[in-house]
């Protein structure tokens, strides 16, 4: 009886390092999700308010996702509303040609959407506040 107890643990703990290593190897093809906020200050008046999610797929491919608040001082904004792509660099009204770079890690995008809209209300400065919806993709 002792004899059958121990090949009955050994063929359990072989089956548990099994299921162990699969899941292991199924977990590595996860994506992983970190949520971010970012913070800026445009020209000392305009205020960004930043929160998304970066994700990491397979092969380090990521893409971030992220809702900013624009808030200050937002003349000129109107102009920018719409949405505008770049493979890497775009150029968006009132702002020089530039890449778009991560507000998690500052990695350069190697394309984005950004889509800029008036959120229909005005801060308590009296400006009107927009929104800006960017998505992002990034390589290793």
């Amino acid at each position: 009886m002792a004899a059958a107890a121990a090949g009955t643990a050994l063929i359990l703990a072989g089956g548990l390092t099994t299921a162990c290593t699969a899941t292991s190897q199924a977990a590595s093809y996860r994506a992983t999700f970190t949520h971010f906020t970012a913070h800026y200050t445009v020209d000392g008046v305009d205020r960004w308010t930043c929160s998304g999610t970066h994700i990491v797929s397979t092969g380090d491919n990521a893409t971030e996702a992220e809702t900013c608040l624009i808030t200050g001082d937002t003349t000129g904004y109107a102009k920018m509303a719409g949405t505008f792509s770049g493979h890497p660099i775009a150029k968006l009204p009132n702002w020089p040609a530039s890449p778009l770079h991560s507000d998690y890690n500052h990695a350069k995008a190697t394309s984005f959407t950004i889509t800029i809209k008036d959120a229909g209300h005005r801060d308590s400065t009296g400006h009107e506040t927009y929104l800006a919806h960017i998505t992002a993709y990034y390589t290793s």
